[in-house]
């Protein structure tokens, strides 16, 4: 996979994800215990050999800084190659639901021409999966395609609640058109492509006086000039659009079979190592189905549910269906469903806080309740 370098774009937000992303970006959103979203994309990219990866960030990169370490834990820490932290742009009024900004491809022009590779894997970080990427590659080196667009069948049912991008798509696999809407079965764009570096050079010389504009919507204006293929993933996936898909996907990698999808022994998913005692299950404890971390004190009930390092759940408390982020505190008594807690809560002795998988409540970074 010498001839290909990944990018990451993680300049993005959006209303529906409310407190889940007060004062870090969508791509260090917590998930699973102890992962980050970025680390999915990012890890299937390494395990794909590729050993080139910018990221472009927004402004409140704090977090996604820390949690990266210049790449050393994905083994990018090289002297050739590695990780490249590139500033995103500061869009102003632009639609929220665009990953792929030309003014962040324009801000950054020097990492492609700078490129010896003939070819750029773009990923958004808002979408769990583990993807094997190359089969995609050899598939895009061979036809020749300027672009090739990653995409999953969903039928009638996922469609209508699905968001996103839907791709019209011709019998020998080209894409005819990219719409924000759907009806009955369709093919959902999963916000990964390969391009030709050439191609993103020839979009930024022509489209530079429309920065704002988002590539997907230059290629839906070319898709009659351009050769655009498709591939398509028919492994797990799913994308994290709000809090309700993120309780939803907290949930799914409870199921043994999911896991095996998401985390096999021969492509695993990194992430910035955290050193911690493991869990005490003191007198009383129950844990039903629910992954618990390292560090955490257990005195109640926990089921269906995911408990971050350092969470501590008191005597008598109930927690059903939930994430629970790191050094949480659920007092003695408290009854909790369908709640996503960030980091650092406190919910005092008696409490009962409920939601539902539609509408999950989420409780903000440090609120005592």
């Amino acid at each position: 996979m010498g001839k290909v370098i990944g990018l990451l774009s993680t300049n993005y937000t959006g209303a529906k994800y409310g407190k889940l992303i007060d004062g870090r970006p969508v791509a260090s959103i917590p998930f699973g215990g102890r992962y980050r979203l970025i680390d999915f994309p990012l890890s299937s990219m390494v395990n794909s050999g590729i050993d080139t990866v910018g990221v472009i960030t927004p402004s409140n990169y704090r977090s996604l800084a820390d949690h990266l370490n210049m790449g050393r834990e994905w083994g990018l820490n090289t002297k050739q190659g590695g990780l490249f932290l590139l500033p995103g742009a500061v869009h102003g009024l632009k639609d929220t639901t665009a990953r792929f900004s030309l003014r962040d491809l324009i801000l950054n022009s020097e990492y492609f021409r700078r490129a010896d590779e003939d070819t750029v894997l773009i990923c958004a970080a808002n979408r769990v999966y583990n993807i094997d990427f190359r089969p995609v590659i050899a598939k895009h080196q061979e036809s020749g395609a300027a672009v090739t667009l990653m995409y999953k069948k969903l039928s009638a049912e996922k469609t209508a609640t699905a968001t996103g991008l839907f791709l019209g798509i011709s019998g020998d696999g080209r894409v005819t058109g990219i719409s924000d809407s759907a009806r009955g079965e369709s093919n959902i764009f999963l916000d990964s492509m390969l391009v030709q570096r050439q191609v993103i050079l020839d979009f930024i010389k022509c489209y530079q006086n429309l920065d704002y504009i988002d590539m997907m919507d230059i290629l839906a204006a070319n898709l009659g000039q351009l050769h655009v293929d498709t591939w398509l993933y028919d492994g797990y996936e799913h994308a994290v659009d709000h809090a309700q898909d993120y309780l939803a996907v907290s949930q799914d990698i409870l199921d043994p079979e999911i896991q095996k999808k998401l985390f096999p022994a021969d492509r695993p998913i990194y992430t910035k190592i955290q050193d911690s005692p493991p869990a005490k299950y003191l007198p009383g404890a129950s844990v039903k189905n629910s992954l618990v971390a390292a560090s955490c004190i257990v005195s109640g009930k926990v089921e269906n549910s995911i408990l971050f390092r350092g969470v501590t759940v008191g005597a008598g408390a109930e927690v059903r269906n939930c994430v629970i982020m790191q050094n949480c505190v659920i007092g003695p008594g408290v009854v909790v469903e369908n709640i996503i807690c960030d980091k650092s809560v406190t919910i005092c002795e008696g409490v009962r806080l409920s939601g539902s998988p539609q509408s999950p409540f989420v409780v903000g970074k440090e609120e005592t309740l």
